[in-house]
């Protein structure tokens, strides 16, 4: 049972987001499906994210990166199959098939580093940002 709950153990319940952008300083406001903000941040930053909503259900986030002068942006975050999980079934770890959904270890985030240039806006417009 050494190996129960494989991606629990190698990749926990939250994920590391870095998020980062080009200018630096942008504000950034992480909503998670419901629209909920579950994070805030200045650029350049790391948040950390549950992996999961509930058992056997993945997390999805819009991550809203905005600086002044610019055009906000948007990047989602979509969950991806940990592949520690599949070593739950090589090695036999039934223990760890049901922990790893469970704990919302089976899944990872990506993109787990997020890179934005963001767009200047033209003189004279009209669109307002934070």
């Amino acid at each position: 049972m050494a190996n129960a709950g494989c991606a629990s153990v190698m990749s926990g319940r939250h994920a590391d987001v870095a998020l980062n952008s080009n200018p630096p300083n942008a504000h950034v406001v992480v909503r998670n499906r419901k629209g909920e903000s579950v994070a805030t941040a200045t650029t350049p930053a790391v948040v950390k994210l549950k992996r999961s909503d509930r058992f056997l259900r993945p997390a999805h986030y819009t991550a809203t990166i905005e600086a002044p002068g610019y055009k906000s942006a948007e990047v989602n975050i979509k969950p991806q199959i940990n592949p520690w999980v599949f070593g739950n079934v090589v090695l036999g770890g039934l223990i760890g098939a049901v922990i790893d959904p469970a704990t919302g270890a089976m899944w990872n985030l990506t993109p787990d580093e997020v890179n934005r240039e963001l767009v200047a806006l033209e003189p004279g417009s009209e669109t307002l940002t934070r």
